[in-house]
């Protein structure tokens, strides 16, 4: 990601990482679960993870990671509901946040926490067979100075299941922000699926995710030996494993929380590796926990 010089504070960004743990969280869920006590129209999720380093969409992001924190939240709001083709229209609200004690926060030369926070909102719509399309609006920030305003508009289609295939497209919408820093501003492709299973331990369950991301036109650029941008059209491939544990019930009336853990694979194209020190894969672990009400 591009430089840039934006500046709030990191008392900010900690009161803010506390709301948004004690308040809202990371998977969005199309309704509340059967039985709990938030029946209405209204979802909060959120979530805190731990990674062991952070790549953007195979872009590293640290060169020398130490602890890294991941607070976020999303709002929905459920506008209309119904039997036929259309099952609901739901608008939404997040926040994500990573803050760095690594060489892209207070270890590092710019000596602040608060490396990148990210504004979406959007609208979605549940259809029949489980189908899904969604269409939000980003703002990736570096309240840190470490790189430019990103902005994008993304436009996903996911169907819901055992398998959990999603497509998602990302125009970025500034020639100043982009996520590889290069020369124009470029469209990303990104396909994958979530195939889960329930396990037999305390209502486990373990989803293995892979994705695979692409440049469509000017996402993945580097600068060749003529000194000019070229474009790689394959940026990563991400395949891993997770495991969630509930440690509270469905009925609970402070919502379904659960810990989380696991780690993934990912193999790296031309751009993304040199980004990377000129590393093909990397393997990347991950501790949190989330909150569903």
């Amino acid at each position: 990601m591009s430089d840039a010089s934006q500046n709030p504070t990191i008392l900010r960004s900690i009161i803010g990482a506390l709301i948004l743990v004690a308040a809202v969280g990371a998977p969005v869920r199309a309704q509340s679960p059967e039985g709990s006590p938030n029946q209405g129209a209204i979802t909060f999720t959120g979530s805190l993870d731990a990674p062991t380093v952070y790549f953007f969409r195979g872009i590293l992001q640290e060169g020398d990671p130490k602890i890294t924190l991941w607070p976020g939240g999303d709002l929905r709001v459920k506008l209309a509901a119904g039997d036929g083709g259309l099952k609901s229209v739901a608008v939404h609200v997040g926040l994500w946040n990573s803050l760095h004690t690594g060489t892209a926060g207070t270890g590092g030369p710019l000596n602040r926490l608060h490396y990148q926070e990210d504004f979406s909102t959007g609208i979605s719509l549940d259809l029949a067979h489980g189908l899904g399309v969604a269409t939000t609006f980003v703002a990736r920030t570096s309240p840190n100075g470490s790189f430019n305003t990103i902005t994008e508009l993304d436009v996903k289609v996911s169907k819901s299941g055992r398998i959990a295939p999603y497509g998602m497209v990302a125009f970025e919408l500034s020639e100043t922000g982009q996520a590889d820093g290069g020369s124009k501003r470029g469209t990303y492709l990104e396909l994958g699926a979530a195939p889960s299973v329930a396990l037999p331990v305390a209502g486990a369950r373990l989803t293995v995710p892979a994705r695979v991301g692409l440049s469509v036109k000017n996402y993945y650029e580097m600068l060749g030996t003529n000194l000019a941008y070229r474009d790689s059209a394959f940026g990563f491939v991400d395949i891993g494993g997770l495991i969630a544990i509930p440690i509270s019930r469905a009925t609970s009336r402070f919502g379904v929380w659960n810990v989380h853990g696991g780690a993934n694979l990912v193999a790296l194209g031309d751009t993304t590796r040199a980004f990377n020190r000129g590393n093909k894969t990397r393997v990347v672990g991950q501790v949190g926990i989330g909150l569903t009400y």
